[in-house]
């Protein structure tokens, strides 16, 4: 019997506009027809959240070792991976977006967020991977960190 894949995507919706001329922001309307689009992609099992800045990176309402996969964008990534951790199964996978933004920042979000991870898979033993190509969307390089989580210690 196949078992569904129990996947989690955070990611902030506002990330997409910011630094366009024209879409600064996405208004409250153009955000319920893309939840729903989403939605409609995912499948009816499907549960997507609206979060403000205080809650952004919780995942209290989610048992320990719940998903398979994690995919963290957006912001907070930093916060998003500490919670997702404990979230995982074990053989479960985590993909930091955009690994390499704020790479001249000692202390950035994102130097965070992957030192986090690099030490999660050392204390497991897990594979640490980096993607770096072409996004289809963009015209640069991008860099994501795939990261098993084998065991939780």
């Amino acid at each position: 019997m196949h078992q569904q894949l129990k996947v989690l995507c955070i990611a902030d919706m506002n990330v997409y506009a910011k630094g366009r001329a024209r879409a600064r922001a996405l208004t409250e309307r153009s955000r319920r027809c893309l939840l729903r689009a989403v939605l409609r992609m995912c499948g009816s099992r499907s549960r997507l959240e609206m979060r403000g800045p205080e809650t952004y990176a919780a995942l209290t309402g989610y048992p320990d070792a719940h998903f398979d996969f994690a995919l963290v964008d957006g912001t907070d990534r930093a916060g998003c991976v500490a919670s997702v951790l404990p979230k995982l199964r074990p053989g479960g996978w985590i993909y930091l977006d955009n690994s390499d933004k704020d790479m001249t920042l000692a202390d950035g979000n994102l130097r965070r967020a992957e030192a986090v991870l690099v030490e999660a898979a050392r204390r497991c033993g897990g594979p640490v991977r980096y993607f770096v190509d072409f996004s289809p969307t963009n015209f640069f390089v991008e860099q994501g960190m795939l990261v098993q989580i084998t065991a939780h210690s």
